[in-house]
């Protein structure tokens, strides 16, 4: 016997589209590079009205990986 969670999960595509799947707004961020001669990057959002504590996101370096890596 199958759950309607499960039974919805069947009709998800594999990759949704951000937009239309998910209702995802695409915006511009602003990228600041935070430390000499390592990899630690700010990325913040490109309108200051969206500078609000829930619309960030902190991971540590080992959490974060190219979109290229992960298919």
């Amino acid at each position: 016997m199958s759950s309607p969670i499960a039974d919805a999960w069947k009709t998800v595509s594999p990759n949704p589209d951000p937009h239309v799947d998910l209702g995802y707004e695409l915006r511009r961020l602003t990228v600041i590079h935070v430390q000499e001669g390592g990899e630690k990057y700010l990325f913040l959002p490109g309108e200051s009205e969206h500078l609000y504590d829930d619309e960030f996101i902190v991971a540590c370096p080992d959490s974060v990986r190219r979109l290229d890596e992960c298919r």
